[in-house]
C-alpha cells in the first residue's frame, strides 16, 4: 500500500514565525493574491497548508537570487 502524505495545516502563530511578516501584511498579501490563502477550519478558525507556505518562502528566495544574478 502506498502512503500519500497528509497535508499539514498550521495556524497563524506558526505562519508568522516562518515568514517574519506581520499579520496585517499577510492578510494584505492574501488579498493581493501574493500569499497562500487560508483554509477555513471552523466558524472563525483558519489555517494554512504548511507546504504552500514553504513553497512561498522558496519562491521569495528564488526571486531574490534571480535579482542578484541580474544585477551582476
Amino acid at each position: 500500500m502506498e502512503h500519500t502524505p497528509v497535508p499539514i495545516i498550521i495556524r497563524m502563530r506558526e505562519v508568522l514565525r516562518m515568514v517574519g511578516l506581520s499579520r496585517a501584511t499577510i492578510y494584505k498579501r492574501i488579498k493581493q493574491g501574493t500569499f497562500p490563502a487560508a483554509v477555513p477550519l471552523g466558524d472563525v478558525a483558519v489555517g494554512w497548508l504548511r507546504a504552500e507556505v514553504e513553497q512561498w518562502i522558496t519562491e521569495q528566495v528564488s526571486r531574490r537570487d534571480a535579482l542578484a544574478t541580474a544585477a551582476t
